[in-house]
């Protein structure tokens, strides 16, 4: 039988851990401040502080972004004397460290494994590659978009992209033939290893380099296993491959306008099919010289003569992904 907790909190850190928490303990309701306990998260009791004493918990899990030590102290301060814990404390406590991280490999790993299985009919319909990406995990970045229940599998190791844009931008991509790809900046790689799969289920050949200043990839060896493809070029600049022709070249690394154009004049000009760039509508980087917005509208100046395509489907036209089409045999 699973351990029975309460969760104290419901903002995006804690949709990044629920789905971890649910499969590990048998959540009995949600903590929110000053809730009058009428509303469900996920059909679970979401109830205020004053109302934990009529649920049968053995552990109080205080899982928000800021604050959980003051909140754990608080708590026992009001009465309530036992199993309250900040999430870290819990974690170690019953010696679960790493295991979310471990899980979320595992779990990965198999999808990847069904998007190379997958038939040209699957690959080629948006909504079974939506579920595909939601199934897979997505990086919650701002609390407005958090929603337990969504169906959208919230997860620190999730891929950090607009969910529906990038599922768009993944049917297009299934359908080029593409023989080698860099992709400059790859954090910790877990939309690298998306997009390998969808490209690799059509070119088995393909090499994808992984180029990133910082080696922040965790369980690279076990996604490698899937994806033996996949080439892990840490640490590098895009000025290590200047001149160098890839097929696919996909730029996510520094997002100043300095080094995004630099990435495109030393590699991405020379992409004998795509290359494409995250972020043209970032404008949180417009005060390092222009960000990747003013890189985006110089690439389209350049590349007048050439197909451009953009997948945005944020509400407030944020991220974005726009593409630069080498020539006319390239196009599906």
């Amino acid at each position: 039988m699973k351990k029975r907790i309460a969760v104290w909190g419901t903002d995006r850190r804690c949709a990044m851990w629920y789905w971890w928490l649910k499969e590990h303990y048998e959540i009995v309701c949600f903590v929110d401040g000053e809730s009058n306990g009428a509303s469900r998260i996920d059909g679970i009791d979401l109830i205020s502080k004053h109302e934990l004493g009529r649920y049968p918990y053995e552990a109080v899990i205080v899982v928000t972004d800021g604050q959980e030590s003051e909140i754990v102290n608080g708590a026992l301060e009001m009465g309530i004397a036992h199993g309250v814990y900040t999430l870290d404390d819990f974690v170690a406590r019953e010696g679960l460290v790493g295991d979310y991280e471990k899980k979320e490999a595992e779990r990965q790993s198999k999808i990847i494994k069904e998007i190379l299985e997958a038939a040209d009919g699957q690959v080629r319909d948006y909504e079974w590659m939506y579920h595909k990406i939601i199934e897979y995990g997505v990086f919650c970045f701002h609390r407005k978009w958090y929603k337990v229940g969504s169906g959208i599998h919230w997860s620190f190791e999730g891929v950090q992209q607009v969910p529906e844009e990038f599922a768009e931008y993944c049917v297009w991509l299934s359908g080029l033939s593409v023989k080698t790809a860099l992709e400059l900046g790859v954090y910790r790689g877990r939309s690298a290893y998306f997009m390998c799969a969808v490209l690799a289920r059509r070119n088995p050949k393909l090499r994808y380099l992984m180029a990133d200043m910082r080696d922040r990839l965790d369980y690279f060896e076990q996604f490698r296993k899937v994806l033996p493809m996949l080439e892990k070029r840490i640490p590098s600049t895009s000025a290590d491959f200047r001149g160098q022709r890839f097929d696919y070249v996909f730029i996510d690394a520094d997002h100043s306008y300095d080094a995004s154009i630099a990435d495109y004049e030393n590699v991405g000009a020379y992409s004998e099919v795509i290359t494409t760039f995250h972020d043209i509508y970032g404008h949180e980087y417009d005060h390092e010289n222009g960000g990747t917005v003013r890189t985006w509208k110089e690439v389209l100046e350049r590349t007048r003569d050439r197909e451009h395509k953009v997948f945005s489907r944020h509400s407030e036209r944020w991220m974005g992904i726009g593409c630069v089409l080498k020539n006319e045999r390239q196009r599906r």
